[in-house]
Formats: C-alpha cells, structure tokens, sequence
C-alpha cells in the first residue's frame, strides 16, 4: 500500500500543478513506516527476520544506499544539485 501512494505522489509531482511542498510532506508521512522497517530488517536478529546487522553497519549500509541514489539522479540532470529539472 505505502509503494502505491509514493507511486501516486510521484506521478503527481511529475504530471500535476499540485504544491510541491504538499506533495514532499504526503511522500515524508508515508514513507516513515517504510523507513523503520528497513531498519528493522538490517538490525533484527537472524532468527527473527533481519539481518543482524549492528547499527554501525546498518548505517553504513543505508549510507552507501543514499549515495549510489543521489548519484543516479545527480547524473540524470548535472546542471541541478538533487537531479531534477529546475522550474
């Protein structure tokens, strides 16, 4: 459900007038449970699930993930610092 309303706040965001700032903090709201899921799957122990990963490493990983995204969509359009068209 929570990747079917990021789905339609994208498709907004790229084929709407609505505000973007409505529309950052619609995508904020529903992507906080996605967050601590995907920290609870690096962290949980083995047997419950997760990975058992430390917390040094699960940020590390989430780290190295923000990098490797912002640099995909730095090199979608250079001329803007986060990879969008400018308005």
């Amino acid at each position: 459900m929570t990747a079917l309303i990021i789905a339609v706040v994208v498709s907004l965001h790229y084929f709407s007038r609505l505000n973007q700032v409505l529309l950052f903090w619609i995508a904020f709201i529903f992507t906080r449970p996605f967050g601590a899921t995907f920290g609870d799957l690096l962290t949980k122990p083995l047997a419950k699930g997760g990975l058992d990963l430390g917390a040094v490493q699960a940020s590390l990983v989430t780290a190295v993930l923000f990098i490797i995204i912002l640099f995909i969509s730095r090199r979608k359009n250079p001329a803007h610092p986060l990879g969008q068209q400018a308005e």
